[in-house]
C-alpha cells in the first residue's frame, strides 16, 4: 500500500530540478516564474520551510514548451500583427496565462490554445 501511494505521488507531483528539465528552463527561471506568478508551488520554503519547492505535475505539464507561445510566436499562428494581437489583449479576445496585467511577468506567454477561446 505504501508503494502505491509512494508511485502515486511521484506520477502527481514533482520538485523544482524535474520541473526546470520538463520546462526547459534553468532553476533561476523556475525561481523568476514563481516570484513571477507564472508558477506556483504548492510546498516550498516560503509557503511551509519544506527545503525544495514542489508543484502539481498538471500544472508544469501545461507549461512545456510545445503548449506556450510568445507574443512574436502568436502573432504567426493568428497571422496578425503585434500592434493586433495586443488589441485582441486588451479586449479580452486572446488571453495570455501570464505577462503584463495578468502576473508580474513583463513578457506575454500564451498557451497554445488559448487563439480557439475566442
Amino acid at each position: 500500500m505504501v508503494a502505491e501511494e509512494v508511485e502515486a505521488f511521484k506520477r502527481d507531483y514533482m520538485f523544482s530540478k524535474e520541473a526546470a528539465v520538463i520546462l526547459e528552463i534553468g532553476m533561476q527561471d523556475v525561481l523568476r516564474w514563481m516570484r513571477d506568478g507564472r508558477l506556483v508551488p504548492i510546498s516550498g520554503p516560503a509557503i511551509d520551510k519544506c527545503h525544495r519547492y514542489l508543484f502539481r505535475r498538471v500544472d508544469i505539464e501545461q507549461l512545456r514548451p510545445a503548449n506556450r507561445l510568445t507574443l512574436p510566436e502568436m502573432t504567426e499562428v493568428l497571422g496578425v500583427p503585434e500592434w493586433k494581437l495586443r488589441v485582441m489583449i486588451q479586449r479580452g479576445e486572446i488571453v495570455p496565462f501570464s505577462g503584463p496585467g495578468v502576473d508580474r511577468s513583463g513578457q506575454f506567454l500564451f498557451l497554445r490554445d488559448a487563439h480557439l477561446l475566442s
